[in-house]
């Protein structure tokens, strides 16, 4: 999550658009470095759901979770800038999901109803056709659309469910097949350098050797896609690499303590009018010094909408805990699974 915050400083803030020289580079290998992590959100929901069972009090409680914060920041927008809250902004805040106020929700929340399925088809597959569909998937749905520069299964880039769903399936396997154990951590951090720098490779060809030659066949940020094979296996290796760390029991209590609250800081710095009017340019300025402090500050600025971030999720959470969300989304699942029985016989 660290990472996607850092994405977006680089990218929304303003770094990205308006470096030069030196910084224009600097700023490149960072956001490269992080672009696998929203691919890695998808290999761990793999990897630790492949084997439970899906609550529809879950998805309901996510739901509640995400318009939570665009209802509350909108109000307060609202509050501020009368003006500057539309009907199409007041539907997206109520309804964040269905409107696609955030995309990863709203494809996770797609995916999340597939999950038994699939679930159910990974425990009866056999290794070697599992292994075949997630090749043959690379090839089809990375390797090929990358270099032929097209979108024939409307992957989007990687912003769709079933972009999702195919990671999904790939941190499945990890879990089922116990990839962690067999993979060295020297072999999975080798992996993601390399990744890392054949992306920044390409871009640096694309636009610095012979641009009109390369430019004929491709964009300059061609390799620089969920979907590229670079970033795939940079998230892949990387997701191993760090499944494989082990932390003294202090880190892991902080670890405990922060995790729960990560979906909370896309949330809340990812809130259309946080997004908009905070967020948007603020981090433009840290093109003028020079690569070292320029670096620093985005680490420093990530790091802080990270943390506050993180404090008010955690407080959303204790809110929740006292209001007894978990238990009233429980009730609402009982009460929809007993409409739906009596729907289906009749009654």
């Amino acid at each position: 999550m660290f990472m996607v915050v850092m994405l977006h400083v680089l990218g929304q803030g303003g770094v990205l658009a308006n470096a030069r020289g030196v910084n224009y580079w600097v700023a490149w290998l960072l956001e490269i470095t992080c672009y696998c992590a929203v691919n890695c959100f998808a290999l761990i929901s793999g990897f630790v759901m492949n084997n439970s069972n899906t609550k529809t009090s879950r998805i309901i409680e996510l739901w509640l979770q995400t318009a939570f914060y665009t209802i509350i920041f909108t109000a307060i927008l609202f509050i501020a800038v009368p003006d500057s809250i539309s009907v199409k902004a007041t539907l997206k805040a109520v309804f964040p999901i269905s409107t696609k106020h955030y995309w990863y929700i709203s494809a996770y929340f797609g995916l999340y109803l597939l999950i038994p399925l699939i679930n159910m088809a990974l425990k009866n597959i056999e290794r070697k056709y599992l292994e075949f569909i997630l090749l043959a998937a690379f090839f089809f749905y990375s390797v090929l659309p990358t270099f032929v520069v097209s979108d024939p299964y409307l992957i989007n880039g990687g912003y769709s469910l079933i972009w999702l769903a195919l990671l999904y399936i790939c941190g499945a396997y990890i879990s089922k097949y116990d990839i962690i154990h067999i993979v060295k951590k020297r072999t999975a951090l080798i992996v993601f350098v390399a990744s890392v720098f054949v992306t920044v490779l390409s871009k640096f060809l694309l636009e610095s050797i012979s641009p009109s030659f390369f430019n004929k066949l491709f964009t300059n940020n061609f390799l620089i896609d969920y979907t590229s094979p670079t970033i795939v296996l940079s998230g892949i290796s990387l997701f191993v690499f760090c499944a494989k760390i082990t932390f003294p029991k202090p880190i892991v209590k902080c670890i405990s303590l922060l995790a729960p609250a990560s979906l909370g800081v896309y949330l809340i710095h990812n809130c259309a009018p946080v997004w908009s009017k905070i967020i948007k340019g603020f981090s433009a300025g840290f093109v003028q010094y020079n690569f070292l402090i320029m670096a620093l500050l985005v680490l420093l600025s990530a790091f802080a909408i990270y943390f506050i971030c993180s404090l008010i999720e955690l407080g959303r959470i204790k809110l929740f805990k006292l209001l007894n969300i978990s238990n009233l989304c429980s009730k609402i699942e009982n009460v929809l699974i007993g409409k739906f029985d009596k729907i289906k016989h009749g009654v």
